[in-house]
């Protein structure tokens, strides 16, 4: 992910997963019309735990 976005950029994201008991979400930067069966495979770690840290 850090060859794609950096600290402090603004991205659009999709919510794909929400993990309550882990605390995280799985996020995906695929386009919203894009077919929700190739969602990515790619889930970034909870950004707001990360950077309320």
């Amino acid at each position: 992910p850090a060859e794609i976005v950096q600290v402090g950029d603004e991205v659009m994201v999709r919510i794909v997963r929400i993990d309550g008991v882990n605390h995280r979400l799985g996020l995906s930067m695929r386009e919203i019309g894009d077919d929700d069966d190739a969602i990515s495979s790619e889930l970034y770690d909870d950004l707001l735990g990360q950077s309320a840290q």
